[in-house]
């Protein structure tokens, strides 16, 4: 290459270079422009508020709190073991207890002497025994086509209605049956099973066990069971005359 060729590229080398930089120097201040430009209507200027070094309660106001501020506060749940039965039984369990008055052998005849609910609760684990007064007037399911259309009568009779002697009550349950139906039907009460003795049966269990210790606490009760004030040790025949005592209703 000749002396005069590199004469002539270095100059037009540098004329390359002066349109460099006089095309860069002018797209920075276009960018700079436009960039500066905002993208929207401006914000308002908002002046400069001053808050009081301490706050006072306004009269409206009940607690420091401001109206419309919200204060979360967090809650912990923990996890509660759910109780299991004992026995593996069913949670609660409602038992008909039922005393006849039938002096005999069988259950042909025979009113509810005693009527007691026995809810016994598996998981507590609490037995609790509640009384039926047996004069309670009560509608008696099933017995109106035999009493010409009668449906009402004391609760100690539906036992006596459900037994073979009347069967008023079509149920292999029969007085039991029927005595649990209609506390169901005047109470809303949910008889599960039932147990049921009479008067002979009731003084057998208690010569089985070998008779019963009976506590009588003051001479007012002394009296009215014919027993001496302490503890007496009863037989079957003994505790059956002391169950069925009615004077001035004290059992």
């Amino acid at each position: 290459m000749s002396k005069f060729q590199k004469t002539i590229i270095s100059f037009l080398s540098v004329i390359a270079l002066c349109l460099v930089i006089v095309l860069g120097t002018y797209t920075y201040q276009t960018y700079q422009t436009v960039a500066a430009q905002p993208l929207g209507p401006s914000l308002p200027t908002f002046a400069p508020q001053t808050l009081p070094p301490t706050w006072t309660v306004p009269p409206n106001l009940s607690s420091p709190t401001p109206q419309g501020l919200v204060t979360y506060v967090p809650t912990v749940s923990f996890p509660t073991n759910t109780p299991v039965a004992k026995c593996n039984g069913p949670g609660t369990m409602n038992v008909l207890v039922v005393g006849s008055d039938a002096r005999g052998d069988n259950y042909t005849y025979g009113l509810a002497d005693a009527i007691r609910l026995v809810r016994v609760d598996f998981v507590t684990p609490k037995v609790t025994v509640l009384e039926f007064p047996r004069d309670l007037w009560v509608e008696i399911p099933h017995i109106a086509d035999d009493l010409d259309g009668q449906t009402h009568e004391k609760l100690n009779q539906a036992f006596l209605y459900g037994n073979p002697g009347f069967k008023y009550w079509d149920d292999p349950s029969e007085g039991s049956g029927l005595l649990a139906l209609t506390l169901n039907v005047n109470f809303g009460v949910q008889i599960d099973h039932y147990i049921t003795v009479n008067m002979r049966t009731f003084e057998n269990i208690i010569d089985a066990v070998g008779g019963i210790d009976v506590k009588i606490p003051n001479e007012e009760i002394a009296r009215t069971a014919n027993l001496p004030v302490g503890v007496s040790h009863l037989n079957g025949a003994e505790a059956l005359k002391l169950a069925r005592n009615r004077e001035g209703g004290i059992f």
